[in-house]
């Protein structure tokens, strides 16, 4: 998966073994590299156990080096973190 700072309509996707397709909610954590920041995105499910965020503005990704993600669920009866996926995000080159 590649990322570039900025990016606008980006996936970020993280697979679960689990069948999310009961979740009442969804969420996409990140840390970013620079700073330390961390937060979460609102993120939607893609087919049973995929949950995905797709970058909506420029300031989504707004630093570069390497981000970690962990998607967050709740279903009935379980609420629940992923395993932290690293993923670098690279300076766009050009304009």
């Amino acid at each position: 998966m590649a990322l570039h700072k900025g990016d606008i309509g980006a996936i970020v996707r993280l697979t679960s073994e689990s069948d999310l397709s009961s979740q009442t909610l969804l969420k996409l954590y990140y840390r970013k590299p620079i700073s330390g920041t961390t937060g979460n995105f609102t993120a939607s499910l893609q087919g049973t156990g995929n949950v995905q965020y797709t970058t909506t503005a420029a300031t989504c990704i707004d630093e570069v080096g390497d981000w970690t993600f962990q998607a967050y669920s709740e279903i009935t009866g379980f609420t629940g973190r992923s395993t932290s996926v690293v993923i670098p995000v690279a300076e766009a080159v050009g304009s």
